[in-house]
């Protein structure tokens, strides 16, 4: 197999690409391609789950791109009607870094560039982070393809000069070829690709640059065109049988190798050159683990856990004492004697919790307290610091009775009371004869 698709679609560009990841990857096997690239629009919303399921077809290659919108040689932050234009440029990690870089790259797009729904980004972010990148000059919407149908082959030649600056022997042109089979169907598309493919291969002749070949997949099979068709009417607001709406040519799919060599039968190379893009990129995994910020605590800090520790270790051993250290005398109902077992376990978790937990947690409020590292700890600073949801800032104790079922502690063994602020007013309450929206407290009388 010397066929490789480096321009795909997923289900996650939005509302566009019909295709299932896992059914692309049984796809790609069942066609024996050696790599599958997802390249969705604007986005890498499904970069995990591409990664998930490459893992269960080892056979094929992942390859992590994106369909980018990069603005017309102007500032990307612009956002006004003279300044909406867009082109698509594809790119492809070649490494760890070049996802780290594409990453980068899409971010900003969407934080600083977005506008009518498009993440877009200037020529300088893109050679700013252009390092471990793989470019293709994208479908008609490209820069390239503009140019040359606009008539000015000048331009064209200007831009593919830029990006070979940028981007060296990893920047490769890009042509396609759908010639639509549904009866009824305007052959625009088609025409257009002819106009831009001559034009292509003379330019790529003339300024040595490699071609390879793509199919802007959208969906997995030929019988799904119906269906992608269906999703269009739905993402332009349009009704099946308007005749000015978009359409696709619905050979937007996941062709085999013979189907794409029949395309273009004189430039073969154009084929085998999809094999030498794949080859550049390396496998890499993007799992890792939790992102925390690093602090550095205090001796004195961890001291005072410890001290803490040894406070409540009587209460944890013996189950008999209040939070003071008092002897509470007879066990309350439901709170049962402990096991050395268990005590040995409630032990370790308190300790757990505390070093962890709290280390993690507590240190993340420095910012918002007045007097730094020392206001962290509630009792320190006179604020009752706790999470009612999981009570890791005021204590670890109702995870702790989770834990063990409600019988390690009574009720009033909680770090402290949970104040319910009084209501703003009282509702009143409902007679048997008052009606619902009187019980609410929010509606007059009731209509007839």
């Amino acid at each position: 197999m010397s066929f490789v698709h480096l321009h795909v679609h997923t289900q996650y560009s939005i509302l566009d690409g019909f295709s299932s990841i896992p059914k692309l990857f049984d796809r790609a096997e069942e066609l024996g391609m050696p790599a599958l690239a997802i390249t969705d629009h604007g986005n890498m919303y499904g970069i995990k789950e591409f990664m998930k399921f490459a893992d269960k077809h080892p056979a094929v290659k992942p390859i992590l791109g994106c369909e980018i919108y990069v603005t017309r040689h102007y500032d990307h932050r612009l956002k006004d009607n003279n300044h909406r234009n867009y082109y698509h440029l594809i790119l492809l990690a070649k490494n760890y870094d070049g996802y780290k870089n594409l990453m980068k790259i899409v971010s900003t797009g969407h934080i600083e560039g977005k506008y009518y729904d498009k993440p877009r980004v200037s020529h300088e972010i893109v050679e700013k982070y252009h390092r471990n990148l793989i470019c293709l000059s994208a479908c008609i919407a490209g820069e390239i393809p503009r140019e040359i149908l606009n008539g000015d082959l000048d331009a064209a030649r200007k831009a593919i000069q830029w990006h070979k600056n940028v981007f060296g022997e990893d920047y490769y042109l890009e042509v396609q070829s759908h010639r639509t089979e549904v009866p009824g169907l305007s052959p625009e598309v088609y025409e257009k690709q002819l106009i831009v493919n001559d034009a292509i291969f003379d330019l790529a002749e003339e300024m040595d640059v490699k071609v390879v070949a793509t199919n802007d997949v959208h969906f997995i099979r030929k019988e799904d065109g119906p269906a992608h068709d269906r999703l269009i009417c739905l993402t332009t607001n349009a009704y099946i049988d308007d005749e000015k709406r978009l359409r696709y040519t619905q050979q937007e799919y996941l062709k085999s190798e013979e189907e794409m060599q029949a395309l273009f039968p004189r430039h073969p190379e154009i084929i085998s050159n999809t094999l030498e893009v794949s080859e550049k990129i390396e496998r890499y995994k993007i799992d890792r683990g939790h992102v925390l910020p690093k602090f550095d605590l205090p001796a004195d800090f961890l001291a005072d856990i410890d001290a803490q520790l040894e406070k409540y270790k009587d209460i944890i051993d013996v189950g008999r004492c209040d939070k003071d250290g008092n002897s509470r005398g007879v066990l309350p109902l439901g709170c049962l004697p402990l096991s050395p077992y268990i005590q040995g376990r409630a032990y370790t978790l308190r300790r757990s919790v505390y070093r962890r937990a709290e280390r993690a947690h507590r240190f993340r409020a420095q910012d918002h307290l007045p007097n730094g590292l020392p206001g962290l700890l509630p009792h320190s600073s006179g604020l009752y610091c706790r999470s009612a949801r999981n009570g890791l800032y005021g204590g670890p104790w109702p995870w702790l009775r989770s834990r063990f079922r409600s019988r390690l502690l009574p009720l009033d063994h909680q770090s402290g009371p949970y104040q319910i602020p009084a209501p703003v007013r009282e509702i009143p309450q409902s007679g048997p004869y008052q009606h619902a929206g009187y019980r609410r407290g929010l509606r007059g009388p009731q209509r007839g």
